[in-house]
């Protein structure tokens, strides 16, 4: 099961564990909602033995056990597997972007999906100033040059690599965002291929099309 999955991934423990920012359990409870409706939240809520979902959804930081767990209980709810859940977690927290007008932050940061995903560990670093005790993730852009000049529409290969204090744990969730970035801000098709090896120093690396 999806919480079985996640009980078993390593996220770090004792006084360095990760944290997370509560928006991330708003926008989760948005996505079960959205999906499955009121009582599809309160079935999460009774696998977390929560009686009210108050503190869960207070904007400050909780530890990465409360939030993983919150993931998996949604995904069990909702019928989906893990990886599933975070595709769609990650394309649900682009709009909530949008709906609570934060998309102007987003292309601030670039004007094409790879400009984005090229500067955000700019916002990354931004938001650790106002978060020092939340961890955030680091991404690399980098491009093949190796020009064919007798095929300059192939000659560039364009990846994006990812490392985080949570492993690859949340790879998925970062595919749902940058396809739906990609298609929601601007207006782009974002094709991910995972690469079975990681580049140097990260977790997980795409061949983006």
């Amino acid at each position: 099961s999806p919480l079985g999955r996640l009980a078993g991934e390593t996220l770090g423990g004792g006084a360095g564990c990760p944290t997370m920012h509560g928006l991330i359990h708003v926008v989760l409870r948005s996505l079960v909602i959205e999906a499955g409706g009121e009582e599809a939240w309160a079935k999460v809520l009774q696998l977390l033995s929560l009686d009210e979902d108050d503190g869960l959804l207070e904007l400050h930081i909780h530890d990465d056990e409360t939030t993983v767990a919150g993931v998996g209980a949604a995904c069990e709810v909702l019928g989906v597997d893990l990886d599933t859940g975070l595709r769609l977690f990650g394309a649900h927290f682009v709009h909530f972007l949008g709906k609570n007008n934060h998309i102007a932050t987003v292309t601030a940061f670039g004007a094409s999906t790879l400009e984005f995903m090229n500067n955000v560990d700019h916002l990354h670093r931004q938001l650790e100033e106002v978060y020092p005790n939340c961890s955030f993730p680091h991404f690399t852009l980098a491009s093949d040059s190796s020009a064919d000049h007798r095929r300059p529409e192939a000659s560039v290969t364009t990846t994006v690599s990812y490392s985080s204090t949570r492993g690859p744990l949340l790879a998925p969730l970062v595919e749902g965002v940058l396809v739906e970035l990609g298609q929601l801000v601007y207006e782009e098709k974002v094709e991910m291929e995972r690469l079975p090896e990681a580049a140097a120093g990260h977790h997980c690396t795409w061949k983006i099309k």
